[in-house]
């Protein structure tokens, strides 16, 4: 999700609310799928 600085300024409680709770559930998502690579990497790397 991109949002410029200007749309955010034009944002209600409610609104700001929202995108922070979509940008939190990407991070998460982001923050687990790099997790499981640096597995397989460290896996991988093991394995030769």
């Amino acid at each position: 999700m991109v949002i410029d600085e200007q749309t955010l300024a034009e944002l209600d409680t409610a609104q700001l609310r929202e995108v922070t709770q979509r940008l939190l559930g990407e991070l998460r998502h982001q923050r687990a799928l790099n997790e499981k690579l640096v597995y397989e990497n460290a896996w991988l790397v093991g394995a030769t």
